[in-house]
């Protein structure tokens, strides 16, 4: 059994010019900080992605198959706790 195999939740945060303009380093730090808070940093996964063609949404993230647009710092703690503590 490897260490991914306990891995249920995975979010995927762009990492383009038009998302790394808009703040994607910091909106992939707070995701580390909030999924820690709530516990859930053992069985979740933050992965930095290409393009997702959704730049008017930027920054954008996909938290499990919800695709998620203007992402800020501050709505992170909201965002995992409505699509991962379901």
């Amino acid at each position: 059994m490897s260490k991914y195999d306990k891995i249920e939740n995975f979010i995927f945060v762009c990492k383009d010019k038009d998302c790394k303009n808009k703040g994607a380093k910091n909106i992939e730090k707070a995701f580390e900080k909030s999924i820690k808070k709530m516990n859930l940093h053992k069985n979740s996964k933050i992965i930095q992605c290409a393009c997702t063609n959704r730049c008017k949404e930027a920054p954008v993230a996909i938290i499990n198959t919800t695709w998620v647009g203007n992402v800020s710092v501050d709505n992170v703690d909201e965002l995992v706790k409505r699509l991962l503590t379901q």
